[in-house]
Formats: structure tokens, C-alpha cells, sequence
């Protein structure tokens, strides 16, 4: 795929040119010699090579010179042939192109077909283009006063059909394995480096196609070298071509005073010479840019007159916006300095503001008072439904109603400090450790209680006459198998095993 890019190069008007033959000149063309492309990289990081550009050294020859770029486009379908290209601005060609070293020596043919002859490694391609002087007169006039103003530049056209890198000061092919290096290339929108290394775009097979007077530039060696008139008083010589019939605004007198017909049999028929035709078109050219100057003068002044009463609509329009915010924040106060006079306002509307921040400050301490009110209530409620909570669990465990109140006064001031999340935390802790201690106190007191049952059965004797027969027939048995074991003594046996018994059953 061919692409096409375009390279900004600043004009900077030189000595006149002896490029073209003086007796060679052509009154409608206004002649300019200019740096056309240097070797190395440029602003836009494009980098060319002195082999690619000596190839397309001879291209630039027969290319149009546009302004800004704007080379027409053709139209899709073309209802009539008085309509083909639109927004075409072509307004010269190139004619000529040669070698120029850095010391500013030409090459020239014989050298460069000279034996030994090696391709330098920089230098400049010089381009000789012609305005098309008559057909834009005023743009020619523009291009000499603002390249000498420093305002107007060339810039280069090329197509090129591939590329390479060129990463730091080394070129790199570009292939599957290197594309991804596109994306950082300014000229598709990156940042121009990669890894924190520059990197530009090699142009291959470059054919120059034109350039375009732009105010835009990139390559700042790429100056103008020269202006060259028929007439070296461009302002003297704005000729306007009768051929054509491009003839300005300031012209339509003279066309009126020739008719419609252009020729000088018409004009010496109209009793006026041509000499005299040149002299009023010379007037009207003068005229003409001293036009330019005063329109650019009015321009000027009236960018001011809109800017000012830009301001002046902001200025009201910010004071009807402030008078009815202070409508609203003087109140009652407003229709009172309504009827102060102007020479009053500003002391009366002083005092109604005093007025108003006196009152502020008292609703303001007002405030803070009943905040604090409020915070105070928010503290007692919360302590007394704390010291609620809190009696509720304690009035399970403790009976002593001072006790109590003492003890609830002691644990609701500790927990003041606590949110409502861990004070209820901390209740339900406490009330599990109470439930704790009492279960094991139940626990311990009935274990005594039994303790104590079962020494008083002892001391009082058996009264389980059902469990007592049954000791007593098992005693008789052993009673029997022994001799020596009185009646008394078995009485008392039966009495102590009977209650050792009893109190097995009752546990």
C-alpha cells in the first residue's frame, strides 16, 4: 500500500535567486527557490535516508505547490463536468530540483557522473516552484510578506510505499516480529519512543509529490532561498489577467468602463489605453492592500469591542445573580436598602451585613447551647436505659436492694463509654458469668444439704423398718454361723448397716 506523508518546513526569504534567467522570467509567475528535504530525521520523526533520497532527487519536477495542504479531492459521482475536484487549492508547480551540499556547493551533473563518484552523506534536495502570480495575486503578495514576517513555511509531500525503524541510532527491519514497533511511532499516534529510546519511521521507495505553503513547520533547515520577479515590485505589478477574467472586487469599475469585452480594441474603442488599464488596476492593487491593512486594523478592533461587551454581559449577568442571592440572604433587610440612594448604598448595606452576622453569632451560640442539651439528654437516656438493663440482670442474683443500686450505678458509669454493640456484648458476658457462679453455688449448697441429711439419719436410727427386716434376716444367717455373737451386739450391727444403707438409696 502507498502511503502518503507531509513534512513542515519553515521559509526564510534569501538573497534574490539567479537561478532563471532574467530575459526568461514570466510576469505571472512569481519564482521561489526553497530547501525542499534534508537527510536524517526530522520533527515528525520520519528519518531519510541519502540513498533514498538520491533516488527520488528528480521526482519533485511537475508537482503542485497548494496551500495548506489542500489538494482537492475528486468528486464521487460527477453530475457535471464543470464539477470534478472540490476544495482544490493548488496555486503553483515545481519545475526544478537539484543537490545542494551542507557547505552550500551545488552538484552538478559532471560530478555526479564522474568517476568515483560516491553519494554523500548529507545534503539537501533544492526545489525552484513558480506561484501562480496573476491568478492569485494576493496570495502571492501574502506569501512574500509573511515568510519575511516569519509566519509562512513549506512543507513537503511524499508518497512511500514501506518503511523501516529506526530505534536510537540503530535501523531495525520491520517484519512480524518488529510491527508491534508501530504503535509507538508518533506518526500512528504514540509517544515516539520505546524503553525510554527514541524511535522514528525510515521512509523506502520515496516519490516526492508536491508541497504546500503551511504556518506549520518540522523541518527547520528546510528554509526558502529566494523571490524572484519579472518585476522585482510585486506590490507595483498586481496585474490582474484579462484573459482569464479573474479580476478582483476593487476591479469592477474598470469592467463596467470596458463592457464586457477584454481586449485592447475594446479598450482603445472606450477612449482608455491599456497603459491607462494598467495604471488603474496598479491604483486598485495598491488600494486593495491598503484594504487588507485597515479590514485587519477593524478585524482587530472589533475582536476587542466583542470581547468587551463580553465582559460587560458577564459583568451583569453576575450582578443580577448576586443582587437576587442577596435578596435572599438580607430578607426584610432588602426592600430597606431598596430605598437608599446610591451614594448611601454601599455604607447602609455595610450595616445591614453587621446586623446580620450579630444575628448569625447569637443563633449560632444558641445552637451550640442546645446541642449540648441535647447531648447531655442523649447521655442520660442512654445511661438510664443502660442502668435498666443492667437491674434487670442483677436483680436475679441480689436481693440487698442498696446493693443493688450500688452496683448498677458502678457498672452503667463503666459502660458509658461503650457503643450500644459492645455493651450489650458485655452485658450478656456478665450475665453468663453470674449464671455460672450461681449454678455452681446451687450446686455446692446442695451437695452440703445432703451431707447434713445423711449425718442426722445417722445420730436419729433407722426408721426404714422395710429396709431394717432385710438386715435382719441377712444377719441371722451370719448370726447363726457364729457362736460367740451376743443379742445386743446384733442389734447395734443392724442399726448402723441399716442407716449406711439408707443412705446409699437416698444418693
Amino acid at each position: 500500500m502507498t502511503s502518503s506523508i507531509q513534512i513542515l518546513s519553515p521559509i526564510k526569504v534569501m538573497e534574490v535567486s539567479k537561478s532563471v534567467a532574467s530575459d526568461n522570467l514570466q510576469p505571472d509567475l512569481l519564482y521561489m527557490d526553497s530547501v525542499l528535504v534534508s537527510t536524517g530525521r526530522n520533527q515528525n520523526d520520519d528519518v531519510f535516508l541519502p540513498s533514498e533520497m538520491w533516488k527520488a532527487r528528480s521526482s519533485p519536477i511537475l508537482k503542485p505547490v497548494d496551500w495548506e495542504h489542500n489538494t482537492g479531492k475528486e468528486i464521487g459521482e460527477q453530475t457535471s463536468h464543470k464539477s470534478v475536484v472540490a476544495d482544490n487549492q493548488i496555486i503553483g508547480v515545481m519545475y526544478n530540483s537539484y543537490i545542494a551540499l551542507k557547505d552550500g556547493s551545488v552538484l552538478t551533473e559532471a560530478t555526479i557522473a564522474s568517476d568515483g563518484f560516491q553519494v554523500p552523506s548529507q545534503f539537501d534536495i533544492i526545489n525552484q516552484a513558480v506561484i501562480y502570480k496573476y491568478l492569485f495575486p494576493r496570495t502571492a503578495a501574502r506569501i512574500i510578506r509573511d515568510a519575511k514576517a516569519g509566519k509562512l513555511f513549506v512543507s513537503m509531500e511524499a508518497w512511500f510505499n514501506d518503511y523501516d525503524y529506526q530505534v536510537g541510532n540503530k535501523i531495525v527491519a520491520r517484519n512480524e516480529e518488529t510491527a508491534f514497533l508501530d504503535t509507538h511511532l508518533r506518526a500512528y499516534g504514540g509517544t515516539g519512543k520505546y524503553k525510554d529510546v527514541r524511535v522514528g519511521r525510515v521512509l523506502r521507495n520515496i516519490v516526492f509529490g508536491g508541497i504546500g505553503v503551511v504556518s506549520n513547520p518540522a523541518n527547520k533547515e528546510s528554509i526558502i532561498q529566494s523571490f524572484t520577479n519579472a518585476n522585482t515590485n510585486l506590490e507595483d505589478e498586481k496585474l490582474v489577467s484579462n484573459v482569464i477574467g479573474n479580476l478582483t472586487n476593487d476591479t469592477m469599475e474598470v469592467i463596467e468602463i470596458m463592457a464586457s469585452e477584454k481586449t485592447q480594441e475594446t479598450a482603445v474603442a472606450q477612449s482608455i489605453s491599456v497603459e491607462d488599464y494598467k495604471e488603474v488596476v496598479k491604483k486598485s492593487a495598491k488600494a486593495e492592500l491598503e484594504l487588507e491593512a485597515k479590514d485587519a486594523e477593524l478585524g482587530a478592533v472589533r475582536a476587542q469591542v466583542e470581547s468587551l461587551n463580553k465582559t460587560i454581559e458577564d459583568m451583569a449577568t453576575a450582578f443580577e445573580s448576586g443582587k437576587a442571592a442577596l435578596a435572599d440572604v438580607l430578607g426584610d433587610s432588602a426592600a430597606k436598602l431598596a430605598k437608599v440612594s446610591a451614594e448611601d448604598y454601599v455604607g447602609a448595606l455595610a450595616d445591614v451585613i453587621k446586623e446580620k452576622l450579630s444575628a448569625f453569632a447569637d443563633l449560632n451560640s444558641k445552637l451550640a447551647e442546645a446541642t449540648a442539651k441535647i447531648g447531655e439528654l442523649e447521655t442520660e437516656k442512654r445511661s438510664l436505659a443502660r442502668m435498666t438493663a443492667i437491674a434487670d440482670m442483677l436483680a436475679e442474683f441480689i436481693s440487698d436492694p442498696a446493693a443493688l443500686a450500688a452496683k448498677k450505678e458502678k457498672i452503667a458509669k463503666a459502660t458509658q463509654s461503650l457503643s450500644d454493640e459492645d455493651f450489650q456484648v458485655s452485658l450478656a458476658d456478665t450475665k453468663e458469668l453470674l449464671s455460672l457462679a450461681v449454678d455452681k453455688e446451687k450446686k455446692a449448697k446442695e451437695k452440703e444439704d445432703k451431707m447434713e441429711e445423711s449425718e442426722a439419719s445417722a445420730e436419729d436410727g433407722v426408721t426404714d423398718e422395710t429396709v431394717l427386716d432385710s438386715v435382719r434376716s441377712t444377719a441371722s444367717v451370719a448370726a447363726g454361723s457364729e457362736s460367740v455373737v451376743s443379742q445386743e451386739n446384733s442389734n447395734d450391727g443392724y442399726k448402723s448397716l441399716a442407716a449406711a444403707l439408707l443412705q446409699i438409696k437416698k444418693n
